[in-house]
């Protein structure tokens, strides 16, 4: 039942994060490939922030074979940075709106079919130019062959927007960026409890809008479109009933819609090789998988030098009590650059979080996180730093109520700066949930 699991598991998790007041996390435009392994831990166990709580859940309507869960978040919200200036900061307040649609279908056993569509908007009271309308949808699907063995397949579009405090965004704009991705992904596995092998391809293409400055020009932004095919395989070995070793290989092959940039060098095409190894473990009080090992861009063009060095991607849930949950996420690898100037770059970082339970409808959340980018070609570093907290209160099955405030400062050194600004947000924001 485990690729069940994960899709129950998928389902209970987006309601939850949709329910969060949007911009406490502002992504950074990095195109990682689909997990070659998804999370298919027993459900049985999950941390304080993702545990089903089946007094102040709905289940959602049923349409024939399908469950149906709509859901509408409505709040308000503060910032006190809304371009991430540096000096001259202009603070305003703005209205979120986040409805979502979640759709299930399942044919007993281990099959089943997820389509999520989803809506982030913000609208502000005068810094207009700053409005963001974001949605997409994703489908997946999971088909069980027996034998501890399944092919899972899925794809998304989404409309998103770049932040400032995105390692990625381009030194000088001023609005966030919009940007569409499309993905399509097909991962198999096969093998029993001592032993398998999973495989993935998946192919993304993102597109950027153009970038707003603050003297009133647009930059075209069409020379960092891109296509990314990428495969995956990893292989798993049981050491004990809950600890795996594995060893994974990656290869991305990086294609830029425009073969020149604005200056006329040759844009950056080119390919990413990875190995990791690494362990997972499900036991006692602790969870997760810690993986390293090293990855390796090369460029098409001459007129970049190929480089390369440690990679790491890892997360760790230790289970404190049945109140308190602490997760651990660390990562680094080469992630591709907003700035035509720039090859590519190292994105470094690592959040700690902690979610405890007060009571059995207040959720408490803090988060600090940390991030650091290096750019090859480029004298040049950015760190990043955040602290977040949050309030979860949970009326009845149809209605929450959160609250998040979270603090972001970004600093810049080197010949060639980048953006450098601090933000103060907070928001509240009501769910209802049929």
């Amino acid at each position: 039942m485990a690729s069940f699991n994960v899709s129950k598991k998928i389902t209970y998790l987006t309601l939850a994060g949709a329910a969060l007041v949007p911009g406490g996390a502002f992504a950074q435009v990095v195109t990682e490939p689909i997990p070659v392994l998804p999370n298919d831990y027993p459900i049985e166990r999950q941390g304080v922030a993702d545990r089903y709580r089946p007094d102040y859940e709905s289940e959602g309507l049923a349409v024939g074979p399908m469950q149906v869960r709509p859901q509408l978040g409505v709040g308000g919200a503060y910032t006190s940075n809304v371009y991430g200036a540096a000096s001259g900061e202009l603070d305003d307040f703005y209205l979120a709106v986040n409805p979502s649609l979640t759709v299930q279908k399942t044919n007993g056993g281990d099959n089943a079919i997820t389509a999520r569509f989803s809506g982030a908007l913000r609208r502000y009271a005068e810094e207009t130019r700053a409005n963001e309308t974001a949605f997409g949808g994703d489908i997946d699907s999971t088909f069980a062959l027996g034998n501890n063995s399944f092919l899972q397949a899925g794809g998304s579009a989404h409309r998103y927007y770049e932040r400032q405090d995105s390692g990625s965004f381009p030194t000088g704009a001023l609005a966030p960026i919009r940007y569409s991705d499309l993905n399509a992904y097909l991962r198999a596995r096969a093998g029993g409890s001592r032993v398998r092998l999973t495989a993935a391809v998946d192919i993304d293409r993102t597109k950027f809008s153009d970038a707003k400055y603050s003297d009133g020009q647009t930059i075209d932004q069409s020379a960092r479109d891109r296509r990314v095919l990428r495969g995956s395989t990893r292989g798993e070995v049981s050491f004990t009933g809950s600890t795996f070793g594995f060893v994974e290989l990656r290869y991305s092959d990086i294609n830029y819609l425009r073969n020149f940039l604005d200056n006329g060098d040759a844009n950056r095409d080119g390919k990413q090789y990875e190995v990791l190894s690494g362990v997972r473990l499900d036991s006692g009080k602790l969870r997760g998988q810690v993986a390293g090992g090293y990855v390796r861009r090369t460029f098409k063009a001459p007129i970049y030098n190929d480089f390369g060095g440690f990679a790491l991607n890892g997360e760790v849930v230790y289970y404190a009590s049945g109140l308190t949950t602490f997760t651990l996420n660390g990562y680094r690898n080469i992630t591709e650059s907003g700035d035509p100037n720039i090859s590519a770059q190292f994105t470094t970082g690592v959040t700690a979080k902690v979610d405890h339970e007060l009571l059995r409808y207040i959720i408490l959340s803090g988060q600090i996180g940390y991030d650091r980018n290096t750019y090859r070609g480029y004298n040049r570093k950015d760190e990043i730093a955040s602290v977040r907290g949050g309030i979860r209160y949970l009326m009845t099955r149809r209605f929450e109520v959160n609250a998040q405030a979270a603090y972001v400062k970004r600093t810049s050194t080197g010949a060639q700066f980048g953006p450098e600004f601090n933000r103060f947000e907070f928001g509240v924001n009501l769910v209802g949930k049929l």
